[in-house]
């Protein structure tokens, strides 16, 4: 059976309000009459220059789609302004989305955001701290451990497609991560992105970086200790539950030889469906918000032909929005706070997920 769990957060995005100059008329009592050699010049220079000229039509129809903005915007405030009177601050001055108002969630599930964060700010400033921090869930949701969000827990029936086959180390390969370890573009510069050590990977002609070392693949004929190339062209992969013990930002690294996908709670979070070079040759990284509780992984890789390898860790917690930049995340201590990682998987674990292999 499989357990999935659902987490969802609300952002609060601040309404702008566009602004409206009153136009320049010119007083025409005061304009002499033109001759008609200067108004056929005056067209003439108005082509040139393509100023532009609105018909009667087009200004109606720019009137209705400001109106529709202006409508949408007012609509939108009210319904902040109405979520804010039903939902509350926890004892702690965290504001929490209004546990039986779903119009007021980002989605399936209410959120109680920390005190520091900007939406407590903005609504519970002023509100007395007399306690921890925590909020209310509907019925069918359970608090998580620190009380940062509502968790439901959904069973469903799994179908089981053949047997399950073994987790052994992928076969060592140099060209696994030799450009090191990538990082989001943040600064506009694509030519700092990545960074090369043994650690992450490097381009020496020697098998080092993190694929080398967590990436795995289905066991040769159920013969522990020995990768085979087998399944080629098929999905396989494993479920985990991860228990997260604190809320905060994490930072994912994944790569495949030659496809791999990542699942968090059913959200698609990475995903390389092709079979680009690119995909094992860097080691991804990734920033990832997590809440405390348990979370539901699912990675697959898939093999297109020859020698075949996919892993992926989780790293963290770190402070809440303190990896938003590549500059961040390269500086984050990665490799000490690892909580995840299919290195672990390696003669221990089964593939349980596959399309003709494992449950689906």
């Amino acid at each position: 059976m499989l357990r999935i769990h659902r987490l969802l957060f609300l952002s609060i995005i601040p309404l702008l309000y566009p602004g409206c100059n009153e136009p320049i008329t010119p007083n025409l009592d005061m304009m002499s009459p033109a001759e008609d050699s200067e108004i056929i010049e005056e067209q003439q220079d108005m082509m040139v220059t393509g100023d532009m000229v609105m018909t009667d039509q087009e200004i109606a129809d720019q009137f209705v789609t400001d109106q529709e903005v202006a409508d949408q915007e007012i609509t939108d405030q009210m319904t902040t302004d109405a979520c804010q009177e039903l939902g509350s601050c926890s004892p702690s001055g965290g504001w929490c989305e209004p546990g039986r108002n779903p119009e007021c969630w980002a989605g399936g599930a209410p959120v109680c955001y920390e005190p520091d964060h900007p939406t407590s700010q903005r609504y519970c400033a002023n509100a007395p701290n007399t306690g921890m921090h925590g909020c209310a869930c509907p019925e069918g949701y359970d608090v998580a451990p620190q009380g940062d969000a509502c968790i439901k827990t959904e069973t469903v029936e799994a179908v089981i497609n053949g047997e399950p086959l073994s987790v052994c180390a992928a076969e060592d390969n140099f060209n696994y991560g030799k450009y090191g370890a990538l990082f989001p573009n943040t600064d506009g510069n694509g030519s700092n992105d990545f960074v090369q050590n043994l650690f992450w990977g490097q381009n020496d002609d020697v098998a080092n970086g993190r694929l080398n070392t967590a990436g795995v693949w289905a066991c040769e004929g159920g013969n522990q200790g020995t990768a085979a190339h087998e399944p080629i062209g098929e999905w396989i992969g494993f479920s985990h539950c991860l228990v997260v013990e604190e809320a905060g930002d994490y930072l994912l690294g994944i790569a495949g030889d030659n496809r791999v996908r990542l699942k968090v709670d059913g959200q698609l979070l990475f995903e390389r469906d092709n079979d680009d070079s690119s995909n094992f040759s860097y080691w991804h990284i990734h920033r990832i918000t997590l809440t405390s509780g348990a979370h539901f992984i699912e990675l697959s890789g898939y093999n297109d032909h020859q020698v075949a390898a996919f892993g992926a860790e989780i790293s963290g917690p770190f402070a809440a929005d303190s990896l938003l930049t590549e500059d961040a995340m390269k500086s984050a201590n990665y490799e000490e706070n690892i909580i995840f990682s299919t290195e672990k998987l390696i003669n221990e674990g089964v593939f349980d997920l596959g399309t003709e292999n494992g449950w689906q």
